[in-house]
């Protein structure tokens, strides 16, 4: 993934909370997936109504934690 897409994820964060629909993009992924994400891969979320917000810093850590080495 590009480093400038993770940056404008940051950008639509607040204070290490992101929307669900612009993670979902981010990640390329549907609604289906995006609903069991939170508990396939340990991502910490707060519901304030109906919206949902994803933890940034738990993203980063899924992120880092699947770097594969490709040359």
């Amino acid at each position: 993934m590009k480093k400038n897409n993770l940056t404008s994820l940051e950008k639509k964060s607040f204070a290490g909370w992101v929307p669900r629909k612009p993670l979902q993009k981010f990640l390329d992924i549907k609604n289906t997936a995006m609903s069991e994400f939170p508990q396939k891969y340990g991502v910490r979320t707060t519901r304030i109504g109906n919206r949902v917000y994803y933890s940034l810093s738990d993203i980063q850590r899924l992120l880092d934690q699947n770097v594969t080495d490709q040359l």
